[in-house]
């Protein structure tokens, strides 16, 4: 991963792509300018403009490429108690000096007086800027070999030495600072003028920058303080860099601090045996890196994690691709990041990819990679049905055909809502069907989370106020947790061994126990989330259980049946015994004509509730015999032909009942009982009650 960000790192500062001191929001921050006029040989106020214009600098200066600005004590020589910038000629102006009356609020007057005096007082004693140009000026041959530039840039670098003597170089600062402080209140005034005349809705948002431009060779002040910058600068002032070390990427020498917020996390103790003694921890380190691979990495991250939000770091690892035309695709903003990410790979050539998933830390400055797929490859799955796996190309997995559903025998018309999936044509469409059964229940209505993708669960807080799935009750919160790295591993790792038959059982047995028990009319939630545990079932693990084509047999045979035939009976037996889950999907119909029959009579429909709410490993068998059989055994012996054929197929095999021998699970019991239950009455007719 490094030395692919060390790469693309270098492309994008020789490219002048990178993102280092790219800080201003170009739609709504303003300029306070101010020119030097040649003529007065003095500086004067040139107006306040919006960032997008351009201003006079000269010619070859970096600066007319955008203005670069930074806050970042890491990264700047002055302190934040002053005016505070990569460079003196652009520096972050307060503009807030208003009370809430609208009138000049001398507390916040006062603050920003002080700012421009303590930033004169400092570059007058030789500080600061002034202090840091004299440091370059002592050796500027060494100055320029530590900064990779082109030829054309070295040279421009390298004229202006010659030209520019130190005294004048500084004079120029500490002149500039010093009509700084001179002219601070007409900043002030200038800026309430400006906001006044100004939409205060459209302002509020703006920032305001102190720019000031010469229109001369003296412009290159500032690229030469914005490379020091961002080559020079040590990140970690107190740490004792080695000159003597090979850098573990390249075959230069010297050891620096990293910049890579990723591995780095803002302190010294980390995964590369950083210490905690200043003087140590590099020699010490398992990782060494030279300033110039330090700061590519550095550059690479940052464009990327400004690329793609949502905690999200994509890394580029080239083959024979151009960088170029890959961050012209990947910054297209016209979908969601993860969206972006899979549309441009699958048509992107000439790249393989590291997906990392990260968090900001809470104290400090830095990341934490919280997963790591590399060679991420999702992107490039294809979705395939059972029955049509040999084909080539992309194909769907139907979950709807018609209005019924494809999984699951039923004769109900089922129609998906807009926040229930109608097919999976993707891998990542997975999600979509795994997010259904992680529900919470309010007001007998679906409450659904917060969660979009399983990446979040890396990335964002489960719980509290902003957790994707802090509304989950407690029970169905600790199955996400046992599961969610499993579904995740399933799609963005595209390991099918994620994914089992007792992980799915307990999802979705907890789900439907919940709907029926919360909802005053569950059905139709319960039957679409019947028919993707299926399709799951089918199409991941390839199991047979309630196989729809089964399910038809069982209810046409079923539908023939006549009393006393026993050639039905034997066809039903033989079924039951091929797919016993049958054997508890008829035990489903069995309870639905019991508690039918009870409502019939003007008695609650609780036999099914009470026994999948109560059921449990150990007792499903007692509480099946006592609560079911035993106490409705006047609704059973009421019961028409069809209700008795079932009743005489586990009574004359009770052993077997609730303990298969063909690894039927508790789970599997209980889930086939609902599809019995909550799909359409095959046990109606006969010469008795229906």
């Amino acid at each position: 991963m490094i030395t692919d960000l060390i790469e693309f790192g270098e492309w994008l500062s020789q490219n002048k792509q990178d993102e280092f001191g790219k800080n201003l929001n170009l739609d709504v921050d303003y300029l306070f300018c101010i020119d030097f006029n040649e003529n007065l040989g003095d500086f004067e106020f040139d107006g306040i403009k919006p960032v997008k214009e351009k201003v006079s600098y000269y010619k070859t200066s970096i600066f007319n490429n955008y203005y670069y600005i930074t806050t970042d004590q890491m990264v700047i020589k002055p302190s934040n108690s002053n005016l505070i910038g990569i460079t003196p000629f652009l520096l972050k102006l307060d503009h807030n000096f208003l009370d809430k009356n609208n009138e000049k609020d001398e507390t916040k007057l006062s603050k920003f007086y002080k700012k421009v005096e303590r930033s004169k007082k400092a570059n007058e004693n030789d500080k600061e800027f002034v202090e840091l140009i004299s440091s370059i000026y002592k050796d500027s041959n060494v100055y320029i070999s530590r900064i990779p530039l082109s030829r054309e840039e070295i040279s421009d670098l390298t004229t202006f030495f010659e030209d520019f003597s130190f005294d004048k170089v500084k004079e120029t600062i500490k002149s500039y600072y010093k009509w700084l402080d001179e002219n601070k209140e007409m900043i002030v005034d200038k800026l309430i003028e400006f906001k006044e005349e100004e939409d205060s809705k459209k302002l509020k948002k703006s920032n305001f920058y102190l720019i000031c431009y010469f229109n001369s060779e003296i412009d290159l002040l500032n690229d030469i303080f914005y490379y020091y910058s961002k080559f020079i600068k040590k990140r970690k002032e107190d740490f004792k860099e080695i000159e003597n070390a090979p850098c573990s990427f390249c075959d230069s020498y010297g050891n620096v601090y990293p910049s890579m917020g990723n591995f780095v996390m803002g302190n010294a103790a980390f995964s590369f045996n950083y210490d905690d003694n200043k003087n140590t921890t590099l020699k010490n380190s398992r990782i060494k890196l030279c300033k110039n691979c330090s700061i590519y990495a550095m550059l690479a991250e940052d464009k990327l994690m400004k690329i793609l939000p949502n905690n999200i770091l994509l890394v580029p690892k080239r083959i024979n691709g151009d960088y170029g035309d890959f961050l012209i695709d990947i910054s297209k903003e016209d979908k969601p990041s993860f969206e972006r990410i899979n549309d441009v790979l699958n048509d992107f050539k000439g790249f393989n990819y590291d997906l990392a998933l990260y968090t900001k830390k809470k104290q400090g400055k830095g990341y934490v990679i919280e997963k790591y797929i590399e060679n991420y490859k999702s992107y490039l799955a294809r979705v395939r049905t059972e029955e049509n796996k040999t084909q080539t190309g992309l194909n769907k997995i139907h979950l709807y055909n018609d209005g019924k559903m494809e999984y699951l025998s039923s004769d109900e018309n089922v129609e998906p809502s807009k926040y229930e999936p109608n097919a999976i044509e993707s891998i990542f469409d997975f999600e979509q069907i795994f997010k259904q059964f992680f529900i919470n229940v309010k007001d007998s209505n679906l409450d659904y989370t917060k969660l979009y993708h399983f990446y979040q669960v890396y990335t964002r807080d489960l719980r509290g106020k902003v957790g994707i799935v802090g509304n989950l009750d407690s029970k169905t919160f600790t199955i996400f947790s046992k599961y969610m790295h499993s579904i995740f591993s399933f799609v963005y790792e595209l390991n099918p061994d994620a994914i089992n038959k007792s992980m799915l059982n307990e999802i979705v047995l907890n789900c439907l126990v919940k709907l029926d028990k919360n909802i005053e009319k569950p059905k139709y939630f319960i039957l679409k989330r019947l028919n993707y545990y299926l399709m799951l079932n089918k199409e991941i693990l390839g199991d047979k259980m309630l196989e729809k084509g089964d399910l038809d047999k069982l209810k046409t045979t079923i539908g023939n049946y006549e009393k006393n035939n026993p050639e039905i009976m034997g066809e039903i037996s033989k079924l039951v015994q091929e797919n016993p889950s049958l054997k508890y999907y008829l035990i489903g119909k069995f309870l639905k004509l019991i508690d039918n029959t009870k409502y019939s009579r003007g008695k609650k429909r609780d036999i099914f509730g009470n026994f999948v709410t109560n059921a449990n490993r150990n007792n499903i068998k007692s509480l099946f015999v006592t609560e079911v059989l035993q106490k409705n055994n006047y609704y059973i012996q009421k019961m028409n032909p069809k209700g008795k054929l079932v009743f005489n197929l586990f009574e004359t095999d009770l052993n077997s009942l609730f303990n298969e021998d063909n690894g039927l699970s508790f789970e599997d019991y209980l889930l086939s009982i609902f599809a019995g239950y909550y799909t359409e009455n095959i046990l109606k007719g006969g010469d008795l009650d229906e």
